[in-house]
């Protein structure tokens, strides 16, 4: 999925015909994981929104946020908006978002991108799962690489199942570990020690936004809305109509409550369980008109595709609230290995500010509801602070195979369930049926200042993780195959650590536009030199902008960061004003200051 930070509506009315009111940014300022971007919208008539991301104040000579359209962010951010109605402008709006990598958490292994798409992991490397280009036993902390032996610089989402890993490289989706089903994607059964890519059975996948991995299958979500799945059909769990037998690529998941088995479409974010699907529709916070509806599909033994029933599902279903109503004004999913976990959030409604509802198998307390007895629960019940007092406030849920972790709007980190390896970082071993806070590695205060966070592991022996918005990383619970990359390997630990491991906090770059004037007088000329301040390892560029006065000059697609010139000729005489935009590998948009001369 896209666990990242949310897609932010914006908008803009008109009181009046000359007054134009500010940009409407509904997500506050503050610290997020990597990722996500701005929807842009403005609802009046003819009202054009500029915008800049370095904090400066927003002029007609900077450029046009897409309408409708997605301004991508990656680096450290002060965004400022502004409305104009031909010559009338609006109040500017300003948000500021600083940004850490994410993080994901498998059976056996840990996976971790930076902040600029550089990944890592940790844990068990048998099957080749870390992309260490090795298969042999063993635990290991590595940077990942392709099969190519290049090091992973350009990840825009991951995923960790049972004993497989995958990326979003630029816009394709790419595998590698244990293939034996299929699940690396690339239309064999070998196994790969370095990721590949991902196949359609004729040629690589692309298009895509988001990773997800289950038990030996693994899915993409592309841009369009599909999801694409690929591995083990056994109990339905690539949505595909089948229940036997593997498909070694990628292949749509498609509707079963409807005739002709139709594409499921119009997702925005996946999570796949232990053998079962889950995907979310936009919320009405995201885009106007948004149900927040959720599907699920594939193995259903305990009632975890939340249905009513426990029958398995081939093909994709709409999550039930009861046995009339469907599940709506969902914000977050998360699949375990048994049972499923969502966030919902509606304005007005004082029941759903960021309650957490959650359906499947019970035991050891992992629905939250202050049950701890085995059993199936086959439509959502509420998460509880203690009987009767319900969960709130929470922004993200990550389902564990036998215990769940959630994050609030405050940073901090709540969790319940089973506890049998410290999994659920109160310090202690005592399982949990109501959701309690997560403690500090000194057990003096709650854990705080957290923008992510990944539940993983097997029954009974799980681990927790998260990072902070200054990029420390914390982890906790078992540690069999050093899984939290800490240096106490093997043993379990019931407050989180701080691994071993690269900090993903920010390392920013910048763009410079600096114009120099080489005809004085009309008809003028004058050369731009755009050049971008690279202070990662690859900060591989895409494509840049070169705007002039306010209108779009000039683009271009370089294959790899350099310096560009732009030479402007036949100007006639007036003011000029240039200010630049990069677009990185995964579409982040960097924004230069503005340079102005003036021709005579």
């Amino acid at each position: 999925m896209l666990k990242s930070l949310p897609i932010l509506a914006l908008g803009c009315s008109s009181v009046s015909a000359v007054v134009v009111d500010a940009p409407i940014i509904p997500v506050a300022s503050g610290s997020y994981k990597r990722g996500g971007g701005f929807f842009v919208t403005c609802t009046t008539p003819g009202a054009t929104i500029r915008y800049t991301l370095n904090g400066q104040e927003p002029t007609v000579n900077d450029p046009i946020a897409p309408f409708p359209g997605i301004v991508s962010i990656g680096d450290n951010v002060t965004f400022k908006a502004k409305a104009w109605v031909g010559a009338d402008s609006s109040p500017t709006t300003t948000r500021t978002y600083t940004f850490t990598g994410d993080i994901v958490a498998g059976s056996l292994h840990t996976v971790m991108m930076d902040a600029v798409g550089n990944a890592y992991a940790w844990g068990a490397q048998n099957n080749g799962r870390l992309a260490n280009l090795t298969t042999g036993s063993g635990t290991a902390v590595a940077m990942m690489s392709y099969a190519s032996t290049t090091p992973v610089r350009d990840a825009g989402s991951i995923a960790a199942g049972q004993d497989q890993s995958l990326i979003i490289g630029g816009d394709s989706p790419f595998g590698v570990g244990s293939n034996s089903n299929g699940q690396v994607g690339d239309d064999t059964l070998t196994t790969r020690s370095g990721f590949v890519n991902v196949s359609d059975g004729s040629f690589s996948v692309g298009g895509c936004e988001a990773v997800a991995a289950g038990n030996n299958f693994s899915g993409a979500l592309s841009f369009g809305g599909n999801v694409y799945t690929w591995g083990s059909e056994i109990t339905g769990r690539l949505g595909n109509g089948n229940n036997l037998g593997n498909r070694k690529y990628a292949g749509l998941v498609t509707r079963g409550d409807v005739g002709g088995a139709p594409s499921l479409s119009g997702i925005v974010e996946i999570e796949f369980g232990g053998a079962f699907g889950v995907a979310r529709e936009a919320h009405a916070d995201e885009v106007p008109g948004g149900t927040g509806k959720v599907w699920t599909w594939g193995n259903n033994s305990s009632g975890q595709l939340g249905l009513g029933h426990t029958n398995n599902r081939l093909r994709a279903f709409p999550v039930m609230l009861d046995s009339t109503t469907q599940l709506t004004d969902v914000t977050a999913i998360s699949g375990g290995q048994i049972h499923t976990a969502v966030v919902r959030w509606k304005t007005g409604d004082a029941n759903l500010q960021g309650s957490v509802w959650s359906f499947g198998e019970r035991g050891s307390g992992r629905l939250g509801n202050n049950v701890t007895s085995s059993g199936n629960v086959v439509y959502p019940v509420q998460a509880e602070i203690a009987v009767g007092v319900p969960l709130q406030g929470i922004k993200a849920v990550s389902a564990g195979a036998s215990h769940t972790l959630a994050l609030d709007k405050f940073g901090r980190v709540w969790a319940w369930g089973n506890n049998a390896k410290g999994q659920l970082g109160d310090n202690t071993t005592t399982s949990r049926g109501y959701a309690g806070m997560v403690r500090t590695p000194d057990n003096s205060t709650n854990l705080s200042g957290i923008v992510a966070i990944a539940a993983g592991g097997e029954d009974g022996d799980g681990f927790s993780l998260a990072i902070a918005d200054d990029g420390t990383v914390y982890s906790w619970g078992s540690n069999t195959h050093s899984q939290l990359g800490t240096p106490s390997s093997g043993s379990a630990q019931a407050l989180p650590d701080t691994p071993s491991v690269w900090n993903p906090a920010p390392e920013l770059s910048t763009v410079d536009a600096t114009s120099t004037v080489t005809t004085g007088t009309a008809p003028g000329a004058a050369t731009v030199a755009l050049t971008r301040n690279i202070s990662y390892q690859d900060g591989a560029a895409t494509k840049f902008e070169l705007w002039v006065n306010g209108a779009l000059h000039t683009t271009r697609t370089p294959a790899v960061p350099a310096d560009w010139n732009v030479n402007l000729t036949s100007l006639s005489a007036g003011s000029y004003t240039v200010v630049a935009v990069v677009y990185d590998i995964h579409g982040n948009m960097i924004h230069s200051d503005q340079d102005s001369f003036t021709i005579n």
